[in-house]
C-alpha cells in the first residue's frame, strides 16, 4: 500500500491532518536505499561483518572487496599479493589495489553491499569509483577500539604509509583520508558490540532511504499536499520564506545523538564537532560532508580564535557565562551569518541561479552588522558581486556602536543600510510584505531574487544549532562539567531564533534540562508561556537591550509547528487570528505542554542594571544589557543541583553606556576590547532616517 492511498483511507481532512505525521514516519522507516551501499572504514572497524548483516537485512548481495573481488582478480590471496609487492613500497601496493578496484563493475545501481578494504579510500581515483558504485557509509570507530580488536585477533593487517610508523599514527593519518570519502557517517561509541555497530549503520541506511524534504508551517491540507513539491536544503536557503507566508521546517525526523555518541564527539576540534552536528541536519546528496567541512572552516576563520569561538567564564560553582561574541562583529549572530553566505553561494552554483540575489534584512541591531560583514567577506573571497544586501534597522532603537557598525559597511550598490522611522517589528513587516509581493508576482522580469538572512531562513537555525553544541562542549573541554551532565540554559529572547535552536539541540540529544527564556519589558513571550496567549496589542518599549525589543517573534511559529506534530492547520488558524485580531490563544493542553518545555520570566531595566552592577562588583565581570537580562532571569529560576549557563549574546563594547562600570569608587571594571569594533569608519554623515512608506517604495522599485 502506498502513502497516498493510506492517507486517503484516513477519511476526513481533520483526521488526515492529525494522522499525517504518524503515517509519514512509518513510511520513512522503510529500508529502500536508492543506490548500492559502500561500507568504508579502518581495518578492524567491522566493515565485513556489518556488510553481511546488512545484506541479510535487505536481501541484497554482499561483495567483500578483499575476498570476493581482489583475490580472484589477482589469482591469489590479498596477503600473498602484498608480500609479493612488499619491496616496492606502500605507494605501489596502494596503486595496484586502486587500479584493480576501479575495474569493479556492477550490473545495477541497487541490490549490492560493497565492503571496501581499509586502503581503498586512501586513493583519490578509487574514491571517485566508490562514488560511482553507490552511497558510502563510513563506520567511524575510535582508534583505541580498533587497536584493541586487532590485538585480540593477533594480526597486523594495516599497511603503513611510513615504514615503522606507530599504529596510532597510521590510524590518525588514515582517518583524515576517510573523511574525504563518505556520504554518511556512523559514529560508533567506544566499546560497541557487533549488534550496536550494526544499528548505528542502519540509521544511516534509513537516512539514505528517505527524501529529506522541507515543508511550510502553513502548508495546505488539500489532497495535493500529500504529493508535495520536493524542496531541499539549498532550495530553502534561496526561498527563505514559504509562498504561503509560513516558515520552512524539515519534514523528516532529525536523528538524535545517544549519550555514548556525545561522549565519542566530546574531544573533537571545533570544526569537527560542528561538522558532526550539521551532517545530521543537511542531506549529503545536497551538500556533501566534504563541502560542508570547507564551509565551516571558512566561516570560523574570521573569529578571534577559530578553534575556540566560545569562551566560558565561571562566576561561581555551577554558574557560568558562555560568551558567544568573539566573532568579527561581536555578537552571537556571527556564528550563523559567517556560514550562511557560503550556503547562498553554493545554492547559486548548484541551482544555476542567473539573477542577482538581494538579501533583505530587518535587524534590531546585531543581525545587520553580522550580515553585512559575512557577505562582504564572501564577495572578497569569491570575487562575486551577484549578491547584494539591504539592511533595515529602527533608527532610534539601536546603540550608537551598532549603528556605526552597520554604516561602516554601507557601500552601494553592493550593500545599502536604511534607518527606518519605526521599530524592529515595523522593519520585519516591510521584509515580510516584500516576500509576499514577490511570491504572488506573475512577472519573471525582476532585477533581483529576494532572499533573507534573518532567522526566518532555516540556514540561520542550522548555524545556531551547531553553536549550541559547541557552547556545551566548551564547558566539557574545560573540565567545568562532565559529558552527559544536564544543564539549564538562560537565553535572552526576542525573535525566538536562539532559544528555538537550543530547543532543537535538546531534541538532538544535547543534555539541556531546562530552557529558560528571558524577556525585558517587552514581555510578550513571558505572557505567552504563562497564560498561553500571544497578545501583541501593546506598545513596544524601547530598552537598553534592543534585540529583545520585539513583539512578533518569528520562530515561535516553528516551535509551535514542532510541538503539535506538524499540524499546519492549527498553525494557520493561530496566525490567521494574529493577523486579524493581533493575538491568539492556545488550548489549555497545549499551554501546559509549552510550560513543560520552557520557563519564562522578564527583567525590567532597573533589574538589569542591578544585575550588571552586582556581577561587576562580585566577580569583576562586565555584562552587556542582554546578558544581564538572561542572568537575572536565570538566577531567579535556578535549580541549584544543576549547572546554570547564561548565554552572553553581545560584547559590552557594543553598548557604550556600560562598556566600563565604576563600583563604589574602586577601579573601574573594563570589558576586554573587541578588535572588530576598534576600527569602524566614521559615518555620521549617513545618519538619516526614512519613513516606512519611502522604504517600501524603494524595495518595490528594486524588485520590479
Amino acid at each position: 500500500m502506498n502513502l497516498n492511498k493510506c492517507i486517503t483511507l484516513c477519511g476526513k481532512p481533520n483526521f488526515r491532518s492529525k494522522c499525517q505525521e504518524i503515517i509519514r514516519r512509518h513510511f520513512s522507516d522503510e529500508l529502500k536505499p536508492p543506490r548500492n551501499i559502500v561500507i568504508s572504514g579502518a581495518p578492524g572497524s567491522g566493515k565485513t561483518t556489518i556488510a553481511r548483516m546488512l545484506g541479510e537485512k535487505l536481501g541484497w548481495k554482499t561483495i567483500d572487496v578483499d575476498d570476493d573481488y581482489l583475490e580472484p582478480f589477482w589469482g591469489m590471496p590479498v596477503a600473498d599479493k602484498v608480500r609479493q609487492m612488499e619491496g616496492e613500497g606502500f605507494e605501489a601496493i596502494l596503486k595496484a589495489e586502486s587500479e584493480a578496484f576501479c575495474q569493479l563493475e556492477l550490473p545495477q545501481n541497487t541490490g549490492y553491499i560493497i565492503s571496501t578494504t581499509g586502503s581503498i579510500p586512501l586513493c583519490p581515483r578509487a574514491v571517485d569509483h566508490m562514488k560511482q558504485l553507490g552511497s558510502t557509509v563510513y563506520v567511524d570507530v575510535k582508534s583505541q577500539d580498533i587497536i584493541q580488536r586487532l590485538g585480540s585477533m593477533k594480526v597486523d593487517r594495516i599497511f603503513r604509509h611510513k615504514p615503522g610508523a606507530a599504529i596510532e599514527d597510521v590510524l590518525a593519518w588514515r582517518a583524515d583520508k576517510y573523511d574525504n570519502a563518505y556520504d554518511y557517517r556512523a559514529i560508533i561509541p567506544e566499546q560497541s558490540n557487533k549488534s550496536e555497530v550494526f544499528n548505528y549503520v542502519l540509521q544511516c541506511i534509513k537516512r539514505m532511504s528517505r527524501s529529506e524534504n522541507f515543508i511550510s508551517t502553513r502548508r495546505s491540507n488539500s489532497e495535493t499536499d500529500f504529493q508535495p513539491q520536493k524542496i531541499d536544503f539549498l532550495d530553502v536557503i534561496l526561498k527563505s520564506v514559504a509562498p504561503d507566508g509560513g516558515l520552512y521546517c524539515p519534514e523528516y525526523r532529525i536523528e538524535p545523538f545517544t549519550k555514548s555518541q556525545l561522549k565519542r564527539i566530546s574531544d573533537l576540534s571545533w570544526v569537527d564537532l560542528i561538522l558532526r552536528v550539521q551532517e545530521r541536519l543537511i542531506d549529503p546528496r545536497v551538500i556533501t560532508p566534504q563541502t560542508l567541512r570547507q564551509i565551516i572552516q571558512k566561516a570560523y576563520e574570521s573569529f578571534a580564535d577559530p578553534n575556540n569561538p566560545v569562551q566560558s567564564k565561571k562566576l561561581s560553582d555551577g554558574l557560568f557565562i558562555n560568551e558567544l561574541f568573539h566573532g568579527p562583529t561581536a555578537s552571537f549572530k556571527d556564528f550563523p551569518l559567517q556560514q550562511l553566505p557560503h550556503f547562498y553561494n553554493l545554492a547559486m552554483q548548484n541551482k544555476e541561479v542567473r539573477e542577482k540575489l538581494l538579501i533583505l534584512v530587518a535587524t534590531s541591531g546585531d543581525t545587520g552588522g553580522a550580515t553585512l560583514d559575512g557577505f562582504q567577506r564572501l564577495r572578497e573571497a569569491a570575487n562575486s558581486h551577484q549578491i547584494r544586501t539591504l539592511v533595515l534597522y529602527p533608527f532610534r532603537n539601536v546603540s550608537k556602536i551598532q549603528q556605526r557598525q552597520m554604516l561602516h559597511y554601507d557601500n552601494p550598490p553592493l550593500s545599502k543600510v536604511y534607518g527606518v522611522d519605526g521599530n524592529f517589528d515595523d522593519c520585519q513587516q516591510l521584509v515580510k510584505k516584500a516576500f509576499r509581493q514577490q511570491s504572488t508576482s506573475t512577472s519573471n522580469d525582476t532585477r533581483y531574487r529576494l532572499c533573507a538572512a534573518n532567522s526566518v531562513n532555516w540556514g540561520r537555525i542550522v548555524g545556531q544549532i551547531g553553536m549550541q553544541f559547541g557552547s556545551y562542549f566548551q564547558l566539557v573541554q574545560r573540565n567545568l562539567i562532565n559529558v552527559g551532565d544536564e544543564i539549564d540554559v538562560s537565553i535572552p529572547t526576542g525573535n525566538f531564533g536562539n532559544i528555538y535552536s537550543a530547543f532543537l539541540a535538546q531534541k538532538m540529544g544535547l543534555p539541556i534540562r531546562q530552557l529558560i527564556m528571558a524577556s525585558n519589558e517587552n514581555n510578550v513571550l513571558t505572557d505567552f508561556v504563562h497564560i498561553g496567549t500571544l497578545d501583541i496589542k501593546r506598545d513596544l518599549v524601547t530598552t537598553s537591550s534592543p534585540a529583545i525589543d520585539i513583539l512578533q517573534p518569528s520562530n515561535l511559529e516553528r516551535f509551535l509547528f514542532d510541538i503539535i506534530s506538524h499540524n499546519s492547520e492549527v498553525v494557520r488558524k493561530f496566525y490567521g487570528d494574529l493577523a486579524r485580531n493581533r493575538y491568539f490563544k492556545l488550548p489549555i493542553q497545549l499551554t501546559e505542554k509549552v510550560q513543560t518545555i520552557l520557563k519564562a520570566d522578564c527583567c525590567f531595566e532597573r533589574e538589569a542594571v542591578r544585575a550588571q552592577t552586582q556581577v561587576a562588583h562580585d566577580f569583576g565581570y562586565l555584562m552587556d544589557p542582554h546578558t544581564a537580562v538572561a542572568y537575572d532571569v536565570g538566577l531567579r529560576n535556578r535549580v541549584h543541583d544543576r549547572p546554570l549557563v547564561v548565554l552572553s549574546t553581545a560584547h559590552p563594547d557594543k553598548f557604550q553606556n556600560i562598556s566600563t562600570m565604576q563600583i563604589n569608587g574602586s577601579a573601574p571594571v573594563i570589558a576586554q576590547p573587541h578588535t572588530g569594533l576598534a576600527n569602524l569608519k566614521n559615518a555620521e554623515h549617513k545618519l538619516t532616517s526614512q519613513s516606512l512608506n519611502d522604504i517600501s517604495q524603494t524595495i518595490d522599485r528594486m524588485l520590479r
